[in-house]
């Protein structure tokens, strides 16, 4: 019993954003991309960079998301693409978010763990890096 409690908080606490700007800044960049950011299951947010005196910083999260639908994304669907897209697959989106208390989020997706490096790398310079950096 006590295993499971512990594995729902687990859970729980591992999908938890805990900033409503940031997530809906998240789910808001999710939509624009043609991906279902209202259902999307947004997970693993760290704190991964800041920059002195604590106005800017960088967070990474994963994403587990599907498609749009075609009529949501304005494509023009034949009957034969419609069945077959009846229940679209879930794909994981690897994210960066940058926050400057001073204005709005900046938020990337990408589909690889190595292109979000890669921006990462970009927008850490001179700012004091968690030591697991990304792969914490």
């Amino acid at each position: 019993m006590f295993v499971d409690w512990w594995n729902r908080l687990r859970q729980r606490w591992g999908s938890w954003v805990g900033d409503r700007s940031l997530e809906r800044a998240i789910r808001m960049s999710l939509n624009q991309a043609g991906w279902q950011g209202g259902g999307a299951a947004i997970e693993d947010v760290r704190l991964v960079a800041i920059e002195r005196p604590g106005w800017v910083q960088i967070y990474r999260f994963d994403v587990l998301a599907s498609r749009q639908p075609d009529a949501v994304r304005n494509v023009p669907v034949t009957d034969q693409q419609s069945a077959a897209y009846d229940e679209p697959p879930i794909c994981r989106i690897y994210g960066l978010a940058r926050d400057d208390g001073r204005s709005r989020e900046t938020v990337r997706l990408f589909s690889s763990p190595q292109l979000r490096r890669e921006q990462f790398a970009e927008w850490s310079q001179s700012m004091i890096v968690l030591r697991r950096g990304l792969d914490g």
